[in-house]
């Protein structure tokens, strides 16, 4: 226990040393601020953008507005940054063979595996309640409308997703000594997910849908209980990928 939370603050200090966390902190801090922002004032400037000649009729803007905004930047940008700016995890410890020592002198394989999911569920989780909150202040602030009564049901899912998303990118870490590897499997695994959400019949069971159902389930219309077959799933493999993944590095050759 004692060098997993070694290897646990090794990870902080190397992530905030490199500046890897303090950008990972601004863009997401920069969801929080622009969703809400972006939701208030774009109608407001979109006549003068596309000039006195265009007319129509832009509705007012509401919290709806503001998540759905939010919702798409996490969605469509938040996860790739995520993975982006943890690409080089492992890898980098292959390159530079710094693994090797710490290994030798009795770590534990499955000590640093753990450690460094953790580290990943733990930056990842900051950093989407920050963006969360920030959001939820200005939202409120600009819109206080009702429209938004279940946040909770909303960003639940996305955390969850999240936590999937790291738990494939360690186990394909594992497999390949290079990052482009890791990334080409978070691919496929992607285009399998989204090829798989086109079918209606398994869309409760597929995780992809969590992040997909956003704005229904902070307006109600749907319910967190009734994707629960596809919160199971994501939980389950993130329990096997991880389980995969120790498996995958005791036997790897450094």
């Amino acid at each position: 226990m004692r060098n997993y939370f070694f290897f646990l603050k090794k990870e902080l200090k190397e992530g905030i040393k490199t500046y890897k966390l303090p950008i990972l902190l601004c863009i997401f801090f920069t969801f929080g601020v622009l969703s809400p922002m972006t939701a208030k004032f774009l109608p407001k400037l979109l006549p003068s953008l596309l000039g006195e000649g265009m007319n129509f009729e832009i509705p007012e803007p509401s919290s709806t507005d503001s998540w759905t905004q939010y919702f798409k930047n996490i969605n469509q940008l938040g996860f790739v940054v995520v993975i982006l700016i943890f690409s080089g995890i492992l890898s980098h410890e292959f390159e530079k063979g710094t693994l090797i020592n710490l290994l030798t002198k009795g770590l534990s394989r499955t000590t640093v595996l753990l450690s460094k999911l953790t580290y990943m569920i733990v930056v990842w989780t900051v950093n989407l309640v920050l963006s969360f909150l920030i959001t939820w202040g200005y939202t409120v602030y600009y819109f206080s409308d009702g429209k938004s009564p279940h946040l909770v049901s909303a960003i639940f899912p996305i955390w969850l997703f999240g936590c999937l998303l790291l738990s494939v990118f360690l186990f394909s870490a594992t497999l390949f000594e290079k990052s482009s590897g890791s990334l080409l499997i978070m691919v496929l695994f992607t285009a399998a997910g989204l090829f798989l959400s086109i079918i209606d019949r398994i869309a409760k069971f597929n995780p992809f849908s969590l992040v997909q159902k956003n704005l229904p389930f902070i307006q109600g219309t749907e319910f967190l209980s009734d994707y629960l077959p596809a919160m199971c799933i994501s939980f389950l493999l993130i329990v096997l990928l991880t389980f995969g993944a120790c498996k995958v590095f005791k036997k790897k050759v450094l």
